[in-house]
């Protein structure tokens, strides 16, 4: 990640002089061998993982505090430094064409000492937490000390990327990195005078959109735990990883659409099925949200019972979201049977949605009907 790889060196935050280290304090003892030993070895290595720095800033500390602040910033460097370089490498093995053609750093393409990366995202949960409480412990604040530390705030990113990456590696969210890079190369490959090549990528676009918004919140990482990076722009970093392996990011998808959108217009004017088609992809995004609110609905109703629920949805708007259903899978079948000779990607996403409606409405058809009663 360019952000981070030719930081400069710092000054003293109070006097703005460069002042040499001192003797090192043998009696606190940080293990940063491997962190040395990969300096030793590879070029371009990140200053944010460079050992001398936090003996520096810890032998210049005016008060234990600080002194304290340095020794855990100094295990949460290593522990960073660790999962991030065992994760970066089987991320990019897995998703780049050629990991050798990424502009990594040296130390992410020795795969020497492989670890387990369950191992190491422990180690660094344990040690966010405790860098955590050793700034509560003082009623002080982690961004604090990052706002006065180019550094620092350098090795969060790293810190952030190392856990993005974590988490699409393990599955443990629907992040659409798939999805970006799939996209990218059919995007690349249309002709947007095409009528069907227009459609296929507004498609492109609104399923990608969605996405984004559902799996790639601002509260992203918050949500999984890790309350150091509540502040951090998920968006902004998860771009930049899409970026890096050539994928359509939110905001080329943004423009796409913005650029894409008076064609779009243009051609629902021209041609009613394909006008139909377009509505579909335009109101994908709402008929999802619908199948979900119908099954939430109907598995609380199971639960407590109660007189229409189903007007009780996320639309706010006292309607019946058990009938916007039925007028869904009414619209989706129209729309299968006008644009059946059109392309086969899009007769796929309406009967999947279709089947998904119907299953939503059989198994909440009985609440439906028990909560109308009059």
């Amino acid at each position: 990640m360019s952000f981070a790889y030719y930081s400069s060196g710092e000054k003293d935050d109070e006097t703005g002089e460069y002042i040499k280290p001192e003797k090192w304090d043998k009696n606190v003892n940080i293990n940063l061998g491997e962190i040395k030993e990969s300096k030793q070895e590879v070029s371009h290595f990140p200053p944010e993982f460079d050992p001398e720095y936090y003996i520096e800033k810890q032998n210049n500390a005016k008060i234990d505090s600080e002194k304290w602040d340095w020794i855990k910033y100094a295990q949460y460097a290593q522990a960073v430094f660790n999962m991030y370089k065992n994760v970066a490498y089987k991320f990019y093995t897995k998703y780049a064409d050629n990991i050798k053609n990424m502009n990594l750093p040296d130390f992410v393409l020795d795969n020497s000492n492989q670890t387990d990366i369950d191992i190491l995202a422990k180690k660094l949960d344990n040690s966010e937490k405790e860098l955590i409480a050793q700034f509560s412990r003082y009623g002080r604040t982690v961004s604090a000390k990052i706002n006065r530390h180019k550094r620092l705030e350098n090795l969060q990113n790293y810190a952030v990327f190392g856990w993005i990456m974590y988490h699409i590696l393990n599955h443990s969210l629907g992040i659409p990195l798939n999805n970006s890079i799939r996209f990218k190369s059919v995007y690349e490959n249309m002709n947007e005078d095409n009528a069907i090549d227009l459609i296929r990528i507004y498609r492109g676009c609104k399923i990608l959109q969605r996405n984004y918004r559902i799996y790639v919140r601002n509260n992203f990482m918050e949500k999984q735990g890790h309350y150091l990076y509540k502040d951090i722009d998920i968006k902004e970093k998860y771009d930049e990883l899409v970026k890096n392996l050539n994928g359509i990011t939110s905001k080329e998808c943004e423009a796409i659409l913005q650029r894409i959108r008076p064609k779009i217009a243009s051609l629902k004017n021209q041609n009613s099925s394909l006008k139909n088609l377009i509505d579909f992809y335009h109101r994908y995004d709402d008929i999802q949200r619908t199948i979900y609110e119908i099954n939430r609905i109907n598995n609380e109703w199971i639960q407590n019972k109660g007189w229409y629920v189903f007007c009780d949805s996320s639309y706010s708007d006292g309607q019946d979201v058990y009938k916007r259903g039925e007028n869904y899978k009414r619209f989706c079948e129209q729309v299968k049977n006008n644009c059946s000779q059109y392309d086969e990607i899009f007769v796929k996403d309406i009967e999947k949605l279709l089947n998904e409606l119907n299953e939503a409405l059989i198994s909440a058809n009985i609440a439906h009907k028990a909560s109308h009663i009059d």
